[in-house]
């Protein structure tokens, strides 16, 4: 199994003691701070002492804290410096502006892929846009085959700045997806703010929003099995339930890395260090397009 993706969504204590996340509310709850990769802070009447954040992040837990509308809002992220970390921090400083080209064209043509292998799995055809895809470079269409990807599976009228269940599914997976990415560079020494592609003019981790584009069809698969297996109305909100089944899905959900299957957080850092390394183009990622860990009837039921 996958380190855990908790989120707290109720008014309570947290403290920490002998490397356990300790819980109270109505009764004490123990977990111990080595099985959590990332803990979500939905209730901002939440008590939770800085020794207590202290212990959490020197673990190399995310803390993921929310607003008012419990939606993600801002981050805490650890620091540890090891000799690795900084041998890796030279080599951030040494990309020129060829490696960031060419790495930026990678992560955009494994995005592009993906999201044409769902549509396919849908049974829809895309050849055109594998055509395209061969002809151009994947920058150039990356914005087109986004636009064809959304539209195909949810309606000629869907787009991603509109408030429905669909879009409040995608957001919040791709916010819990760009910390753990976040995380994983900070931990393996990378600033956050040296990037390929997106600026730091309006997020402090811009490399972390390049490097996350590899695994949002995670969420975008999770988004449309959920929608069209319980036929989902989309005028919903982003029920407790749902948040749950989609956090118990990251957590469990693999992806295969060179032929073996890994947990997302495993296959965030190994891309990482495909990155570092500079052999990225050498190695291979590649996703299953049906979901096992969901559990239709029971989410069903909870609807």
């Amino acid at each position: 199994m996958g380190w855990k993706i908790i989120e707290i969504d109720d008014k309570c204590i947290l403290k920490t003691f002998q490397s356990n996340l300790i819980i109270f509310k109505d009764k004490k709850i123990t977990i111990p701070i080595s099985d959590i990769d990332v803990l979500i802070i939905s209730d901002t009447r939440l008590m939770l002492s800085v020794n207590a954040i202290n212990e959490l992040v020197s673990f190399g837990v995310c803390i993921i804290l929310c607003n008012m509308k419990k939606i993600p809002f801002s981050y805490i992220l650890g620091y540890k410096v090891q000799k690795q970390s900084y041998v890796n921090f030279e080599k951030q400083l040494s990309w020129n502006r060829d490696f960031k080209d060419d790495c930026w064209n990678w992560i955009l043509g494994i995005k592009n892929n993906n999201q044409l292998d769902l549509l396919e799995n849908y049974g829809i055809d895309c050849s055109e846009q594998r055509f395209k895809l061969k002809e151009n470079d994947n920058s150039m269409l990356e914005a087109n085959i986004s636009n064809f990807f959304f539209k195909q599976l949810y309606g000629n009228n869907f787009n991603r700045n509109i408030d429905n269940i669909i879009n409040s599914i995608l957001d919040y997976g791709y916010v819990i997806l760009t910390n753990m990415v976040a995380r994983s560079l900070t931990k393996k020494g990378l600033n956050c703010q040296i990037s390929f592609y997106h600026g730091s003019i309006y997020s402090d981790i811009p490399l972390a929003y390049d490097v996350v584009e590899i695994f949002r069809i995670a969420i975008d698969l999770f988004a449309s099995q959920i929608y069209y297996k319980n036929k989902l109305d989309k005028k919903m909100t982003l029920t407790r339930d749902i948040k749950s089944c989609l956090l118990d899905y990251i957590s469990n959900y693999k992806i295969k890395i060179n032929g073996k299957y890994e947990f997302i957080n495993n296959s965030i850092d190994k891309v990482i260090d495909w990155i570092i390394k500079g052999d990225y183009r050498e190695n291979i990622i590649e996703y299953d397009y049906e979901i096992e860990s969901i559990n239709e009837t029971e989410l069903k039921e909870q609807i």
